[in-house]
């Protein structure tokens, strides 16, 4: 598997005629959002066209996360997120949220 690449997937459709048609796709690392790699004809999308690639996790990201400009990978917010709730419910501000 090349640097920076996770597993991809492929997405198979059928066309209104009932041509089966297939994308390469990849997840964007900082959303979970799917990425294509190719076009609906399988070819590579041209060099403009390509998702964009965060030289930070080094990892193929979305069109809306390459526009932020920042590097926040989905494992990290997710770990912040357990990291707040661990801190609430410690603090006893989870049952005040619960309670409104």
């Amino acid at each position: 598997m090349a640097q920076g690449r996770r597993e991809g997937g492929t997405l198979i459709a059928l066309e209104l005629g009932g041509r089966e048609v297939s994308r390469a796709t990849s997840t964007c690392k900082h959303c979970q959002r799917i990425v294509f790699l190719h076009d609906a004809f399988g070819m590579r999308l041209p060099a403009d066209e390509q998702p964009p690639f965060c030289l930070q996790c080094f990892a193929v990201i979305c069109d809306a996360c390459g526009a932020k400009g920042s590097c926040t990978p989905f494992e990290a917010k997710i770990s912040n997120y357990e990291r707040d709730a661990e801190r609430a419910a410690r603090d006893g501000r989870m049952l005040e949220a619960v309670l409104r």
